[in-house]
């Protein structure tokens, strides 16, 4: 009898310390994960954030920089597609965004190529390239089992879901994704300040589906700053033809079969540079060599002789503004900002005429 209490004893220990050991090791795994950007801190409990955010391949984003091969050609300072999507959420969970929302928006950059909008050139996608194969993209990857495991329909959270407003709307509206991108953007360069973003949130609200600034002075200094980065960075013919070599680079490096297409889709910008640069391909060599010279072997001309016409895509922001219950766009209280923004969009319309050169300046 004594030697069954002690078997028993010993057995409801173990199961104690197995529990304990349960407990704590699940405790660990779901500590609060507390992330700091431009536009606050928030303590994330969630464990189905938690596991999104520690996941390979939202972790892989990390790798991605936003705006492509800038940074390998120019050394400028920018940013990653895990900062900006980490932005995007935290915008959209400080403006109360549903669940769902914010999880769209945590995911969608998800897809992206290395070197980013590379991938709309090489794969010559219509609108954006990592749009398109966004659910294809999360279906393969280890994002799709984490969704099974919180019963999460991939259907329920990409961010083309017209019901995400918030995240996602039309040009020339606001969104979270075009907040996101222009605020960081505006930093990086300069045109805004810490104390300019806090104003610019301070100054927006979200209600019935749509982003409304509250005042005249925070749109005008936020609207200027996609008119900036539309015809310097994203949109400038430097980011255009330099777009071009990258996708000619890798449309040579994948016939070389020096890269795969699985690494253009689940790689890292640092990885995949680092295959195209060390290439001892002639061929090869001489698109990466226009890429970090790209100032040398090309030119915008105003007359006729040029070798191709190139267009940017068109993103200044005309916000929405509610003044005394009324909203208008701020093209229609600011004149001058009228006159700049109808200018921008003529110059993306009318494009860059490049003349490529074969030699050295």
């Amino acid at each position: 009898m004594a030697n069954n209490k002690f078997f028993y004893s010993v057995i409801l220990l173990f199961l104690v310390l197995c529990a304990l050991y349960f407990f704590q090791s699940k405790t660990h795994y779901y500590k609060p994960l507390t992330i700091t950007t431009e536009y606050g801190t928030v303590t994330i409990t969630e464990p189905l954030l938690i596991d999104l955010i520690n996941d390979h391949y939202f972790q892989r984003l990390k790798g991605i920089r936003q705006y492509g091969p800038r940074y390998y050609i120019t050394k400028k300072e920018e940013y990653t597609r895990y900062e900006h999507s980490l932005g995007v959420f935290l915008l959209l969970r400080r403006y109360n965004a549903p669940l769902n929302e914010q999880i769209a928006g945590l995911l969608h950059d998800i897809s992206h190529t290395v070197f980013s909008h590379v991938g709309d050139v090489l794969f010559k996608s219509n609108d954006a390239y990592q749009d398109d194969i966004q659910e294809e993209f999360i279906t393969n990857t280890s994002i799709a089992q984490v969704l099974h495991n919180y019963t999460i329909e991939i259907s329920d959270i990409l961010e083309k879901n017209k019901n995400f407003t918030a995240l996602e709307c039309n040009l020339p509206d606001l969104c979270a994704d075009r907040l996101e991108y222009n605020l960081k953007g505006g930093l990086i360069e300069g045109l805004l300040q810490q104390g300019d973003i806090t104003t610019i949130l301070n100054d927006l609200v979200f209600e019935d589906g749509r982003w409304l600034f509250t005042t005249v002075d925070s749109a005008k200094k936020f609207a200027q700053v996609p008119l900036y980065l539309t015809q310097n960075v994203w949109g400038s013919s430097d980011a255009i033809i330099t777009y071009k070599w990258m996708a000619e680079a890798l449309t040579r490096a994948l016939a070389l079969t020096i890269i795969t297409f699985d690494d253009i889709h689940y790689s890292t910008d640092d990885v995949v540079w680092e295959k195209l640069i060390t290439c001892n391909d002639n061929e090869l060599k001489t698109i990466m060599n226009k890429l970090m010279h790209y100032n040398n072997y090309f030119k915008t001309v105003d007359d006729d002789n040029f070798d191709t016409l190139v267009k940017g895509k068109f993103r200044g922001v005309n916000p929405l503004i509610k003044i005394d219950n009324q909203i208008m766009r701020l093209t229609e209280l600011d004149s001058n900002f009228n006159n700049e923004f109808y200018k921008v969009k003529q110059q993306m319309e009318s494009g860059w005429r490049i003349k490529e050169l074969t030699s050295i300046l």
